[in-house]
């Protein structure tokens, strides 16, 4: 008899790095963004304080988001204090509204969207604010940020 024949064994490798969750890019480190609230450094919370224990000093905000001015600053707090310093030049940049604006029956739709109860089915509308008229549109005209009524 000669030497035992060898089986072919066949493996199947499973790739770790592929199999992984994938962070997304907002989660890296790269794309963390400061509270731009001018006083969000003075405000004593855990999770402002930074450094070594004995010399911890607090420290502006670091996220991948933020919820308030746009997604600009951590708190209410610090979007109130950054209006208080910034908020007139950013007006006096963009520009005052200097007369009122009127709403008319021309421009005064609004997308809405009804509840369906009983036999009645969910729908998607454009609702005249001031005439009350309601006009059913499609799902994807209601997802649409430039379908409009409004002729002015």
């Amino acid at each position: 008899m000669g030497p035992p024949k060898k089986s072919k064994k066949v493996f199947l490798f499973l790739d770790i790095r592929k199999s992984m969750i994938i962070i997304p890019e907002y989660n890296r480190k790269e794309n963390m963004k400061y509270c731009q609230g001018p006083q969000c450094h003075t405000y004593d919370t855990k999770d402002r304080k930074r450094g070594p224990k004995g010399n911890k000093v607090n420290q502006t905000r670091r996220r991948s988001n933020f919820y308030y001015m746009g997604g600009n600053v951590c708190s209410m707090q610090c979007q109130d204090d950054w209006f208080k310093q910034f908020g007139e030049q950013a007006l006096n940049y963009f520009g005052r509204i200097t007369q009122p604006k009127i709403m008319e029956e021309h421009n005064s739709w609004r997308k809405t969207y009804r509840w369906g109860y009983g036999d009645n089915e969910d729908r998607h509308i454009i609702y005249n604010m001031c005439t009350g008229e309601e006009r059913t549109i499609t799902e994807e005209q209601y997802y649409d940020n430039n379908y409009t009524l409004n002729t002015v």
